[in-house]
């Protein structure tokens, strides 16, 4: 389900008479077996004090459709919305604020899986930002087969700052979403032919992308495989089954997760729309994420 922006946030009317919550209606059950756990777990007022929009309650109706009863925003945007005005003086709280979120998540075991710009809400002034919608949420692989790669391979981040990197930086006007990388690989391949001695730095930068667990995993037997052959000139480069779902999606991930790193760091700046913008997330992912243990 996705989460109608003018439902969470009311920007008009009376202040008086402005309504404090709003029902939210899903078909999935996916999302109200998730806020149950989280409640279980009393994981609520945590998740509150780090500007995720926790509904009220979940005892409205826990049958199709499944009710929640949400917080109604006041004079809030979409993160889409204020993307032409983001200025780079509001660089560092928007994303020490998205940082903490993600960190809780990631600490939790929460895999939000639905990153994008219309469920990120920005306060006025960009004072606070808070994370919406959960309805593809997860709380382990009983859930999502994939949940463990997703988490470990901070994968809320990536996508956080991947819809930075296209809107801002290269000035596109939707999220750019890429299925095929064979061209992408013949210009990496020229490109590390001509600077060799950036492959090896290369490869070590994008490990640490990826928590400690997902190394230790299968996963990083797929990572290991993936690097050496990554730059091979041959169409069966990867041996993934066909009908294997997992192992597709992991080498779809580390595909994307190569080709952003990539662009951030061997793009030419004469490519990017917001310079400022790319050498704050270049800076950020080299001190933030690379150095995080967690």
């Amino acid at each position: 389900m996705k989460t109608r922006t003018n439902v969470h946030v009311d920007r008009g009317g009376d202040q008086k008479k402005k309504k404090k919550t709003w029902i939210k209606q899903s078909v999935h059950r996916n999302e109200y077996d998730f806020w149950k756990y989280v409640y279980q777990k009393k994981w609520d007022s945590l998740l509150k004090k780090r500007g995720i929009v926790v509904p009220y309650s979940l005892t409205i109706q826990s049958k199709k459709p499944f009710c929640f009863q949400m917080e109604m925003r006041h004079g809030g945007h979409t993160l889409l919305e204020c993307l032409s005005s983001l200025r780079s003086v509001q660089y560092p709280s928007l994303f020490h604020s998205f940082w903490r979120m993600c960190e809780t998540l990631g600490q939790l075991g929460i895999v939000h899986g639905d990153i994008h710009f219309k469920n990120i809400l920005i306060q006025s002034n960009f004072s606070s930002i808070s994370l919406i919608d959960f309805g593809i949420s997860s709380v382990s692989p009983q859930q999502n087969p994939l949940h463990d790669m997703y988490l470990w391979s901070r994968e809320d981040v990536y996508r956080f700052l991947k819809s930075l990197w296209d809107g801002k930086v290269l000035g596109l006007t939707e999220e750019l979403i890429q299925t095929d990388f064979r061209k992408d690989r013949v210009q990496w391949k020229r490109w590390f032919k001509a600077h060799p001695e950036q492959w090896t730095l290369f490869q070590s930068h994008f490990k640490k992308w990826f928590r400690k667990p997902m190394i230790d995993s299968p996963f990083g037997s797929m990572m290991d495989t993936f690097l050496k052959n990554i730059l091979s000139s041959k169409s069966n480069w990867i041996p993934i089954r066909q009908q294997h779902f997992q192992e597709r999606s992991v080498f779809k991930l580390l595909l994307e997760r190569f080709s952003f790193l990539y662009q951030i760091e061997c793009t030419d700046s004469s490519d990017i729309k917001d310079l400022v913008l790319s050498q704050y997330i270049h800076q950020f992912i080299h001190q933030v994420i690379f150095r995080s243990t967690s």
